[in-house]
């Protein structure tokens, strides 16, 4: 018998005799025992692959090749696993060698699962040079991907053991994948084996990971999983580290909520350097639209702690490396870097933190929320009033990026425009309300004969709701990636494609285009002029659906070739529209283009008002205002020193108790506090606002008498 050898007894009971006769002797021996627990009932999803590829789990043939089964070494030397994670058994694994090239891809697909919580796995990357990646993905019942953990690069001549939480509450089905890139050489086989599920959340403290790659994302234990809130006396700790020539890394909390106190010291988050130099203060509390951080070099760490008091939701955060940098680059948080405003234009550009002066329209901070941006300020400038800010000379093909901000009812437009002798080419062109988030714009900036310069333009729209901004610009050199589908439409009529048309759209597609013009119009049509979709029942495969712009949908899913449709268009009520494309793994069709347009125009409302007095009505009074209305007015009394106060001759907006669907609500502009929601058949007493300048938005999304209002400044003692 060879040394070292292992012996499984089934049950709880085991009995060695040793017996020896009157010959010869030997050294005899030593053994150690264990015993081990019973293993657990296999669940849905499990497979160690000893037995095959289990029912459970398919290789999806739209991939460029499949995973293998494997014994023992993988055919090439010098990369893959010399066995299963047992040491008996078979393991899952890519095969890197010719006929394969980089970037190919081979997808293991899970069944559909509704109850697991916890996904556990071995993975074993060892590659002599050139290795590739393997990520994990979650899509669920409506198609959506979430990516959950990926690796790259070589990880050692070893199994790992990962375990990764999944974001789901077990009220809708989801499926697992996992993705084995080939890298730049034959030495990236890749390796799975013991993939496991569990019902109870992963262990809280199993939260301490090393994340590589240029892109990723990371939550706070039981984020998102019942009952969404995080373990109490936790400790946790991620190590984000970028590839080769990562000047920066960026993370974005995208939403974030910490038990709060003044100096951070329960529940927080610290974020720290490569020398595990600290960046920035502790972080805790509630940031409704999240934040971000920037962390010089190519590594970042983030520590997590929670007390044993109270546990809220935790947090749900992103990062991403920058690998190069351009002195064009610009984060406006120490003014306008190489970049200067015109002085050909109507105005200038303005850097500013925190919201605008103005309710109702620019944003509540900058990009990442801890700094400044670039905005133009649009009260009492003309509709048309443009403010351009101008790069230093530039030369070849660049991909330039930035975030923008265009967020109001009456928004203008920025225009990115590219300059050379006397040419001026307009690039890009954004207009209308996107509402409040930040989004990213992607510009292809063609090689030119002559040097040239860029310069981004904010023109003022219908109103002083049309303050635009824009952060973090970048260029890189060469052209962009191809970007992902869907778009935000705020012109009265276009065309809509699915991606690739009239080729076939990709697999695993989620597209969402969302139809704006407001606030002019009270109708939107959407005729499909080319349809060609998978056909499956109720189209629960590939399909196009249509909602309104409270994502109620209208009629039903659509599939098909284009006789299949109950009719070719679609009309929705109301003044915005989304179209909504998914696409499965299986069966690609050449997919569709539509046209829309929206109709109803109807007049603007609100508007500027100043003076020591004055009144404003709501649309169409005495008549009965328009469904889906939305008016802002900004009010500025003549002394600074005085207050505004509001009463109503007339007042009539019917509602809930609760003022949700119709409503005015006013704010103190100065001191950036609302004063009250106001709704129902009876006017309310006098609105006082401790301060000369107030906002007030109308919302509507039914009709009815409206309002007569009027305004004054009094004295502070008159409001007492």
């Amino acid at each position: 018998m060879k040394d070292n050898t292992k012996i499984e007894v089934l049950g709880s009971t085991a009995y060695v005799v040793f017996y020896s006769d009157y010959e010869a002797t030997e050294d005899g021996f030593t053994a150690n025992f264990q015993a081990v627990s019973a293993p657990k009932p296999p669940s849905k999803g499990d497979c160690d692959f000893d037995n095959g590829l289990c029912k459970d789990w398919r290789n999806d043939v739209t991939g460029d090749f499949q995973w293998s089964l494997g014994s023992g070494s993988t055919p090439s030397l010098l990369t893959g696993p010399d066995g299963d994670h047992s040491g008996k058994g078979q393991y899952l694994f890519i095969e890197s060698s010719r006929p394969r090239k980089e970037g190919d891809k081979a997808r293991l697909v899970s069944t559909s699962l509704r109850d697991a919580r916890c996904l556990t796995f071995y993975y074993y990357m060892y590659g002599l040079i050139g290795m590739g990646s393997l990520r994990v993905y979650l899509r669920d019942s409506s198609g959506k991907i979430t990516s959950l953990w990926g690796r790259s690069g070589d990880q050692g001549r070893k199994w790992k053991k990962i375990q990764l939480p999944l974001p789901v509450d077990g009220s809708t089905t989801f499926k697992i994948i996992f993705e084995g890139v080939v890298g730049r050489s034959d030495y990236s086989d890749i390796a799975i084996d013991e993939i496991s599920f569990s019902k109870q959340t992963c262990k809280s403290n199993d939260c301490r990971r090393e994340l590589q790659g240029r892109f990723g994302q990371f939550v706070s234990p039981n984020y998102a999983i019942f009952p969404n809130k995080y373990p109490h006396d936790n400790r946790c700790a991620w190590k984000i580290t970028g590839p080769a020539g990562t000047k920066k890394i960026v993370l974005k909390f995208h939403s974030f909520d910490l038990e709060d106190d003044t100096k951070c010291s329960k529940d927080f988050i610290r974020i720290s350097d490569k020398n595990d130099k600290q960046v920035g203060p502790r972080y805790c509390g509630l940031y409704n639209w999240g934040f971000g951080v920037k962390i010089n070099g190519d590594v970042a760490n983030v520590h997590f702690s929670s007390n044993a008091l109270i546990a809220r939701k935790g947090f749900n955060a992103s990062f991403e490396a920058i690998l190069i940098e351009s002195k064009d680059d610009c984060d406006f948080d120490n003014g306008l870097c190489s970049w200067a405003n015109s002085k050909m234009d109507d105005f200038d550009w303005t850097i500013k933190s925190g919201r605008t002066p103005s309710y109702f329209t620019g944003p509540s901070g900058d990009y990442l929320e801890l700094g400044k941006y670039a905005y133009i300020e649009s009260s009492y400038r003309r509709k048309g009033d443009r403010a351009q800010l101008t790069s230093k000379l530039m030369s070849g093909a660049k991909c330039m990026q930035f975030m923008y901000n265009m967020n109001g009812i009456y928004m203008g437009s920025i225009n990115v425009v590219q300059a050379y002798g006397q040419i001026r080419k307009v690039l890009l062109n954004i207009s209308g309300n996107r509402d409040r988030p930040w989004h990213k714009a992607v510009v292809n900036i063609s090689d030119v004969v002559l040097p040239y310069k860029i310069i981004i333009e904010g023109v003022v729209g219908d109103g002083f709701t049309s303050d635009a901004a824009i952060d973090e610009i970048s260029f890189t050199s060469g052209h962009c990636p191809s970007q992902t589908c869907g778009d935000y439409l705020t012109a009265p009529y276009g065309v809509i494609e699915s991606p690739n048309y009239p080729g076939y759209y990709p697999d695993n597609a989620v597209c969402e285009w969302k139809i704006n013009p407001l606030p002019y119009y009270g109708n939107v049509g959407v005729l499909f002029e080319k349809f060609d979709v998978e056909n499956s029942t109720s189209c629960r495969n590939d399909s196009v659906q249509i909602s309104d712009g409270y994502k109620t949908q209208v009629g039903e899913k659509l599939c098909g070739s284009l006789q299949d449709l109950q009719s070719n268009s679609v009309r929705v009520k109301g003044a915005s529209a989304y179209v909504k494309f998914t696409s499965d793994s299986i069966g690609a069709k050449s997919g569709f283009k539509a046209t829309y347009k929206a109709s109803g125009k109807r007049a603007s409302c609100g508007g500027q008002l100043s003076g020591a007095q004055g009144n404003f009505t709501s649309p169409n009074y005495p008549r009965h205002y328009p469904v889906n209305e939305i008016c802002d007015w900004e009010i500025t009394g003549s002394d600074a020193n005085l207050w505004l106060e509001i009463s109503f001759k007339d007042f009539n907006i019917d509602d809930t108790v609760v003022c949700y669907y119709n409503y005015l609500i006013v704010y103190d502009s100065i001191h950036g506090n609302e004063i009250g929601r106001y709704c129902g058949r009876y006017a309310p007493a006098p609105i006082v606002i401790p301060s000369h300048v107030t906002n007030i938005r109308f919302a509507a999304s039914q009709s009815s008498r409206g309002f007569v209002a009027e305004w004054k400044m009094i004295s502070p003692n008159a409001g007492a």
